[in-house]
């Protein structure tokens, strides 16, 4: 070894490195994604006047890069400052070193007053992507300033590469469902629908997560009358092409898992949510393994927590296709 010249040293190392690595280790995926959905209330400013304020917009977006650099897959709602959003993007590249990768799509053309509000972040690279903006919305005439009309609500579509050989995909829709008007929801949510069906493959698992602004049934109570409930079509809305969706916190969760309040006890009103598709025979899936609800306190901001909403958070383990 003393007279050996230094590249074949390395050459050395590398083969007894390579030797001691399994082979096709650098194809394997990852054994499970962390996942958060998260309505942030990052607002423009005139915007707070009607739509609730909450202070220290920028303290809170610099709080929210320290709490979301250690997921894979991050949803975010109503990020609809400029200035919030580009913290947010360059904050999380500086803190995971340019790990991660963001699909946001800029105001499209119409009356809407802003953009969708909608920002994916993944740690995974993105292979396709695609964007719907709801025709259907609240309007000021009926609802004046609060209308959900001023926003180009809609959805987003990433189809995220988990493995490069042998390809493992996953298609991701992160979406914000009308607040104001049940009628424009429902026609949102088939709006949805369509969307997501010309976007998946039941070869692909899909995760669909955002604030649907349809509170679920309360599983202590059985929904009165034959009719169903908005929960009910909600979930109904997004089964298709024989893909039935888990709703991560009914299948794990403990307790009312309420988001829309992130100060109340119960949470409030469970609106935001993760779902994720069953595993079909033979394929590969993401099956949940643990979920929770984070209120995001935080005795910096005056009204008590970084946004009006709490986060919900799961963790999706990779299960490989199963063998025949």
């Amino acid at each position: 070894m003393r007279n050996r010249q230094p590249w074949a040293t390395a050459c050395l190392i590398a083969l007894i490195l390579a030797a001691a690595e399994p082979a096709g280790a650098q194809d394997r995926p990852p054994a499970s994604l962390r996942v958060l959905a998260y309505n942030v209330h990052l607002l423009p400013d005139i915007a707070y006047t009607v739509a609730g304020h909450r202070g220290k917009a920028e303290y809170r977006a610099s709080a929210l890069v320290e709490r979301l650099a250690g997921y894979d897959l991050v949803g975010l709602c109503e990020v609809f400052d400029d200035d919030r959003r580009n913290e947010l993007i360059e904050g999380i590249d500086e803190a995971s070193g340019s790990a991660f990768y963001h699909y946001w799509e800029k105001k499209p053309p119409g009356r809407a007053r802003t953009n969708s509000g909608l920002l994916l972040l993944s740690r995974l690279p993105i292979e396709e992507r695609h964007a719907l903006t709801y025709q259907h919305a609240s309007r000021f005439v009926a609802y004046g300033l609060g209308a959900d009309g001023f926003a180009a609500k809609g959805a987003l579509h990433a189809r995220i590469r988990i493995q490069e050989d042998p390809p493992l995909l996953v298609d991701c829709f992160l979406t914000h469902l009308e607040s104001r008007s049940g009628t424009a929801r429902e026609l949102q949510i088939a709006e949805l629908r369509q969307f997501i069906a010309e976007h998946t493959d039941r070869n692909r698992p899909m995760i669909v997560l955002g604030d649907m602004n349809v509170a679920a049934d309360d599983p202590r109570q059985r929904p009165a009358g034959t009719e169903r409930t908005p929960y009910q079509r909600l979930r109904l809305g997004l089964d298709h092409h024989g893909l039935s969706l888990i709703d991560v916190w009914a299948h794990l969760g403990v307790g009312p898992g309420g988001t829309s309040d992130a100060l109340a006890e119960d949470g409030g009103r469970r609106i935001d949510y993760i779902f994720v598709s069953r595993r079909r025979p033979g394929g590969w899936a993401l099956a949940p393994a643990r979920v929770r609800v984070l209120p995001m306190l935080d005795e910096q901001v005056p009204e008590g927590s970084l946004s009006d909403h709490a986060a919900v958070e799961c963790v999706l383990e990779v299960r490989r296709k199963e063998r025949r």
